[in-house]
């Protein structure tokens, strides 16, 4: 891909907003992207068209965007085979454990130089996303969303156990305890559960 298609990357990389993150890959630097040409780029993400993306076709005739869109369910399946065949999206929607095993791997492209150009200040990020980029030296995509995961928990289900309720200071072996004495042996309760997303 040339000069000016890796311009087009990193502009279509700052531009497509969704709830995960967005990254360039290593892919538009050779000839292992699924672009067929200089003219063209893909796009990966799950579920519905992002309006980002028809924002940036409408202002961008010139550029063509390849669209792949899968299903969630699907969708870690699918872009792995896709890394792995060597036909990478030159963009990518991702979830944060899949950020930071692509940036160690090779796949995605650090984009720390590229910041400035796009009027990104890192200083506008969450602590918890930057978090996330220290853990690979550096920015392989840019944060358009961020999330807390919250635990409810069944006071009726801890009484019946005669389990103590969590608090404050609970660490992972204690949550573990819980679950373990909350879980029948008969498959009819389970001691924990939690709702799994793409890449996490």
């Amino acid at each position: 891909m040339n000069t000016n298609a890796k311009r087009t990357v990193m502009r279509l990389v700052a531009g497509v907003a969704a709830v995960a993150t967005l990254m360039g890959t290593a892919a538009c630097g050779s000839s292992n992207s699924s672009s067929s040409d200089d003219n063209t780029l893909t796009v990966s993400y799950w579920d519905d068209e992002m309006q980002p993306i028809k924002d940036f076709i409408k202002a961008n005739p010139d550029i063509k965007v390849k669209q792949i869109r899968v299903p969630g369910d699907d969708y870690n399946t699918k872009l792995n085979q896709m890394i792995v065949g060597g036909t990478a999206p030159d963009v990518m929607l991702t979830q944060e454990a899949d950020y930071v095993r692509f940036a160690k791997n090779g796949v995605t492209m650090k984009l720390d130089d590229k910041l400035k150009d796009l009027g990104i200040d890192k200083s506008d990020f969450q602590p918890a996303v930057t978090d996330i980029a220290n853990q690979v030296d550096g920015y392989y995509g840019f944060p358009q969303g961020f999330a807390t995961e919250i635990m409810y928990y069944n006071k009726d289900m801890f009484d019946a156990a005669g389990v103590a309720y969590p608090t404050d200071d609970w660490t992972w072996d204690d949550y573990t305890a819980a679950a373990e004495k909350l879980t029948k042996a008969d498959g009819s309760q389970y001691g924990s559960d939690s709702p799994t997303f793409n890449g996490v």
